[in-house]
C-alpha cells in the first residue's frame, strides 16, 4: 500500500507542477486536463489492481511496467498527433521533436527495465540486485511523468511561447 500512496503522490505532484507553469509554457487545455486525469486514474488503478492480485508489488516490476506503459503512449500520441490537423503547422515541429523524443526515451527506457527484470528474475540475490531495483523504481517514476506530459502536450492547440 505504500507504493499506491508513492504513485497518488507523484501524480498529485505532476498535476501541481503542470498547473504551476506559466500557461504560455505549456497552455494545456481543458480536454488535456480530463485526459491527464483519465491516466492518472489508469496508473494508480494498475497500481491497486496489480497490488491485490498479486497480494505484493515489486518495485522493479512496476517500474518495468509504466516503461512499458508510457512507451506506448508515447507512440500512440505520437501517430496520433503526427497525422492531426496541429501537425500541419511550421510552429509545431518543436513539439513534434518533443514526441519523437518522449518516444525515444520510452523505447530504452523499456529496453533497459526489461533487462533489469529479467535479470532479478534470474538472480534476485545478486549484488547488482538492489541497484536494479532503483534503477527501474526511477525508471518507472520517470515513466509516470513522462505519461503525464505526453498527455498534456497532446492537448496543446496553439503554443503562445512559439509566437513570442
Amino acid at each position: 500500500m505504500k507504493l499506491i500512496g508513492g504513485v497518488i503522490l507523484l501524480v498529485l505532484l505532476c498535476f501541481l507542477a503542470f498547473w504551476a507553469l506559466p500557461s504560455a509554457w505549456l497552455p494545456i487545455a481543458g480536454s488535456g486536463w480530463l485526459a491527464m486525469l483519465g491516466a492518472a486514474i489508469a496508473l494508480v488503478g494498475k497500481t491497486f489492481i496489480t497490488d491485490m492480485v498479486d497480494g505484493k508489488l515489486n518495485v522493479y516490476k512496476m517500474g518495468n511496467d509504466m516503461c512499458a506503459m508510457a512507451m506506448g503512449t508515447s507512440l500512440a500520441t505520437l501517430v496520433s498527433w503526427a497525422g492531426s490537423s496541429s501537425a500541419g503547422h511550421e510552429s509545431h515541429n518543436v513539439i513534434l521533436m518533443v514526441f519523437i523524443g518522449l518516444a525515444l526515451i520510452s523505447t530504452g527506457s523499456v529496453c533497459i527495465a526489461g533487462k533489469n527484470y529479467s535479470a532479478l528474475q534470474r538472480a534476485p540475490s545478486s549484488p547488482q540486485a538492489s541497484l536494479l531495483v532503483k534503477v527501474n523504481a526511477a525508471l518507472g517514476t520517470l515513466a509516470i511523468v513522462f505519461n503525464l506530459l505526453m498527455y498534456a502536450l497532446k492537448s496543446i492547440d496553439h503554443l503562445a511561447w512559439m509566437h513570442s
